[in-house]
């Protein structure tokens, strides 16, 4: 009886103790046995340099939001391979409407973002989730090439690589291999995302700026369409982690069917747990 009364002690603890540190409602993704995947070789890195990722809140029956699109793309032509976009589907302005806008681009985990973020309209955008004043999520456009330049402002903790590979045609299993290298001493907790991007998906957009507004064949990139992971990744680290340590981590998906394998590419990142911030990113395509 004294054992019984032991295992349902340890039980109600336990219980509690998960109820307490689950970060909101499901958020996982069953990911694929990484059994067949190729053995990953990473180049040695030398040099470091930070990236930053824009997260974009968008949708088809937005009128602002083709504006915002252009001015990403924008900053995405003067820093280069140092910045990254997803656009996530979310949200009133991302519901699908008949006759025209019936392209349906949301997803799980950008219904789940735009949740966890409490985004109140758009076209918004977040800077590696960096708190500005207390808030990670920007609705005025003006103010974004400047939290841009903040972001990347921020030192370099940790350097990425990642390699996607072995795509099955016919099964449509991916390989994805994510190589983290400390460039300093951390005691965070860090969590790893794994997303999926496509671009060139043609669709419906309304426009203020076009006449008539609602514009055919508008041509939607960087979309958010799910994760490998879960919405808030997997945990990397919650110890000291000396510098110059490398952790591999691999994972296996299988793409659906409703995306086209020439049009994708992966973005992974890493943030931390408690403040959120993206510390880095980095973005590979499936097929080259």
């Amino acid at each position: 009886m004294k054992k019984l009364s032991i295992f349902i002690v340890i039980g109600f603890v336990f219980i509690i103790y998960f109820s307490c540190n689950k970060i909101d409602p499901p958020y996982m993704k069953t990911t694929v046995d990484t059994a067949g995947c190729p053995t990953p070789t990473f180049p040695v890195k030398t040099t470091h340099h930070k990236t930053v990722l824009i997260e974009e809140y968008t949708g088809h029956l937005c009128i602002n939001c083709p504006a915002a699109a252009i001015l990403i793309n924008g900053f995405k032509q003067t820093y280069g391979d140092s910045l990254f976009v997803i656009a996530i589907h979310a949200g009133g302005f991302a519901e699908p409407q008949t006759p025209n806008y019936t392209l349906d681009l949301r997803c799980t985990v950008g219904n789940d973002l735009n949740t966890h973020f409490n985004i109140q309209a758009n076209p918004a955008a977040s800077f590696n989730r960096k708190s500005y004043s207390g808030d990670k999520i920007s609705y005025t456009t003006s103010e974004w090439e400047t939290k841009i330049s903040q972001a990347f402002q921020v030192g370099k903790k940790i350097d990425m690589q990642m390699i996607v590979s072995g795509y099955n045609a016919i099964t449509r299993k991916v390989c994805i291999a994510v190589q983290t290298q400390y460039l300093q001493t951390l005691s965070d907790t860090l969590k790893l995302c794994v997303y999926i991007i496509e671009d060139s998906l043609i669709g419906y957009q309304k426009n203020k700026d076009a006449s008539p507004e609602d514009v055919p064949n508008y041509v939607f990139n960087h979309v958010l369409r799910e994760s490998v992971n879960g919405t808030m990744g997997d945990l990397l680290s919650n110890t000291q982690i000396q510098q110059n340590t490398i952790k591999i981590s691999k994972y296996a998906t299988i793409l659906n069917s409703n995306i086209n394998p020439a049009r994708c590419h992966f973005i992974a990142f890493i943030y931390n747990f408690k403040t959120e911030e993206i510390l880095q990113c980095v973005e590979a395509k499936l097929l080259n």
